[in-house]
């Protein structure tokens, strides 16, 4: 009986593990990006390859997602990379360039983002792309928006100027949806 319950507990930890370090969603791309997207033209030089935020510690490599069954933003494969929404502008190009990473797994283990929150107007972010281009970029703003915001045109939407968006989640932990309530955005203009 005692291995019966070892073994049953035993599961119960792995399951409660797994689905925390890979099945749980904090998951920065909630957004819908809308129904009109169009994928942007990129080569492997042009391609964002590394995220740089000094002011954090932030040395990522960056991949290339792009829309989820569910109609959301792709996010990274895993939590110390960050990921470019390849329907998004490259950065340094007119419109928004947008980046998501996690701020954590499930049980709380630090993603890339986790201090996304702390940049501030006037810190300086860096983007290089295959070629080895470094595109630098100066924090202008922030803002946290509920994780189901339906509007999402000013993130998504055509855009003025060469911009830069950073997301990860913020807020509170639902247990029932395996979410956060909000996204946290921090916008960047480019610096020419």
């Amino acid at each position: 009986m005692i291995v019966l319950v070892i073994a049953i507990a035993a599961m119960v930890f792995i399951t409660t593990l797994y689905d925390a370090l890979f099945v749980g969603s904090t998951d920065p791309g909630a957004f819908a990006p809308g129904k009109d997207v169009q994928k942007t033209h990129y080569t492997e030089a042009t391609r964002p390859a590394r995220l740089y935020i000094p002011k954090l510690s932030i040395d990522a490599e960056i991949e290339t997602v792009g829309v989820t069954k569910a109609g959301a933003v792709g996010t990274p494969s895993n939590f110390t990379n960050v990921a470019w929404y390849e329907y998004s502008s490259l950065p340094g190009q007119p419109g928004n360039a947008i980046i998501d990473g996690h701020r954590d797994n499930a049980l709380g283990t630090p993603g890339v983002f986790e201090r996304l929150n702390e940049l501030q107007p006037g810190d300086t972010v860096y983007v290089v792309n295959g070629e080895g281009k470094h595109v630098r970029f100066v924090v202008s703003e922030k803002e946290r928006l509920p994780y189901d915001t339906k509007d999402t045109s000013d993130i998504f939407g055509p855009i003025d100027g060469n911009n830069l968006v950073l997301i990860t989640c913020s807020g509170d932990w639902d247990k029932t949806k395996k979410e956060y309530s909000d996204r946290m955005l921090v916008y960047a203009v480019l610096v020419k």
